[in-house]
């Protein structure tokens, strides 16, 4: 697999041809094989100034939000929490919620391969965030919001190929 941001309104030209086995070239084209072509838009919520709003904690009727860190990237500058260290920096995506009052919820999320980690924060941009907790995917996590604040959870996988999760 292989993945690039493209660029609107350029022309991109991709070459396939038959790869080497053990250094050693094929010595004539390899006959049939498949493409497989997968274009995605990019994730709205990759990047924090992007965070995709939470409306309700707990969510909505007892529901919960699926998705993908497959695709997604980490910005310059991105925080990587405690709660992760020992892992390479994986893909994130954003969410935020806007505590209208002072209130408690437990979070949980779920990956379904390798695990993913929760950091939460406070603060009005990327370069100037204020941890408030960090924690590994399948773990619940009790958080209390002080009303009138936004707090920010960053989703990310813990290796670099990205994960499907389960954010309750």
């Amino acid at each position: 697999n292989y993945g690039f941001v493209m660029e609107a309104n350029q022309t991109y030209l991709i070459m396939v041809g038959a790869a080497a086995w053990s250094g050693v070239p094929y010595p004539e084209p390899v006959p049939g094989g498949d493409l497989h072509l997968r274009i995605m838009s990019i994730i709205p919520h990759d990047a924090f100034a992007a965070a995709w709003q939470i409306n309700e904690l707990p969510f909505e009727h007892g529901g919960s939000l699926s998705a993908s860190t497959m695709y997604a990237t980490t910005e310059d500058g991105e925080p990587f929490p405690a709660c992760a260290s020992g892992y390479p920096a994986g893909k994130t995506l954003w969410y935020a919620y806007y505590a209208g009052s002072t209130e408690r919820a437990v979070a949980q999320v779920e990956a379904l391969g390798f695990p993913v980690f929760v950091g939460v924060y406070t603060g009005p941009s990327l370069s100037d965030l204020n941890h408030v907790a960090c924690w590994s995917g399948g773990e619940n996590q009790t958080l209390d919001f002080e009303g009138g604040r936004t707090y920010y959870f960053q989703v990310g996988s813990l290796d670099s190929s990205g994960e499907q999760f389960t954010f309750r």
